[in-house]
């Protein structure tokens, strides 16, 4: 009996040991694991910030849609709606601010095929396809500042290019979800932020033409030529989509499927989404009225300058309120 139960005491003790040896090395284990994970860098905090800047570059007519309706009224668009009163006209200002308002709301259907993508082709070339299309659309839109009005939709066409362009460049910003472990919201906010400090480029052009003597359509060429630039600046700035896969993996410790831009593929995204759409509709719902209510003024911000005039009866009332909105 005697001899059982110091058995019985060494076992117990042995089991204890062993317990201990257990936490001890599963504590190390996890000392280790918060060791091995990876960390924001500053190169990584650098990146980021140029793209900002570049996407400030690159995001369209949307966000200074008030202060380019009257330098396109100004440039002569439209000009032969004001007959024989002088140009730029109210007339003239308001079928331009159709044009953007309308175009504003066609704009964000961009973000589909822009998600679809960046899936696909990795943030990279989606941010520089993205600034590409501006490009293009922009010397678009330089050619035709003094259309007539019979070549609206060629306007209303090189509008929704610029605008569908930028919305695609700005998916450039979430390929570093991966690369700033615990900043994903600072990730976020530069990309949404980039859009209102963008308000000031109209009136950097403005400035520009002011200092130089420069027409409007030199100006919009020198931004062409720095949204060319900029496509350079994204190839050696934004991750590519092996460098997300990688870090993906890295700080998630499993890897991210790989997914092909195909038909079906979208009609896939669009299915799932229409899912969770019947699934949920209260929810969406509310969020569908949130975003309408964040995005419905913007189309009717363009006629910032006719509502001046109408409420204060003056030239100087819509200028000002221009600047307000804007």
């Amino acid at each position: 009996m005697v001899k059982s139960d110091t058995g019985s005491d060494s076992g117990s003790a042995s089991n204890d040991q062993c317990g201990e040896d257990q936490t001890s090395s599963s504590g190390e284990g996890s000392a280790s694991d918060e060791d091995d994970a990876p960390r924001p860098t500053a190169g990584a905090f650098a990146r980021v910030e140029v793209l900002w800047a570049v996407s400030i570059i690159c995001s369209g007519v949307t966000p200074g849609l008030t202060v380019f309706t009257t330098l396109f009224a100004e440039s002569g668009m439209f000009h032969d709606v004001c007959g024989s009163d002088p140009a730029p006209c109210k007339g003239q200002e308001s079928e331009i601010a159709e044009v953007l308002g309308t175009m504003l709301i066609v704009a964000y259907l961009g973000a589909l095929p822009g998600g679809v993508l960046l899936d696909a082709w990795g943030a990279r070339y989606v941010c520089m396809l993205g600034a590409a299309m501006l490009a293009g659309g922009v010397a678009m839109l330089t050619m035709l500042l003094s259309a007539p009005m019979a070549w609206a939709p060629a306007v209303y066409t090189a509008v929704a290019i610029v605008d569908m362009a930028s919305q695609i460049q700005s998916f450039g910003m979430y390929g570093f979800l991966f690369h700033l472990p615990g900043w994903q919201l600072f990730v976020i906010s530069n990309s949404v932020g980039c859009s209102p400090a963008a308000a000031m480029l109209p009136f950097l052009i403005k400035g520009l033409m002011d200092w130089t003597g420069a027409s409007l359509q030199l100006a919009m060429l020198a931004w062409v030529a720095a949204i060319g630039a900029s496509v350079l600046v994204i190839a050696k700035v934004v991750p590519t989509q092996a460098e997300y896969l990688e870090q993906a993996q890295r700080v998630l410790r499993m890897p991210l499927p790989r997914s092909r831009a195909t038909l079906a593929r979208f009609k896939e995204t669009v299915s799932g989404a229409w899912r969770i759409v019947r699934s949920e509709p209260w929810t969406v719902f509310v969020l569908a009225i949130s975003v309408l209510a964040g995005v419905a003024g913007a189309p009717w911000s363009p006629y910032a300058v006719n509502w001046g005039d109408a409420v204060f009866h003056s030239t100087r009332g819509g200028d000002r309120l221009r600047g307000l909105v804007a």
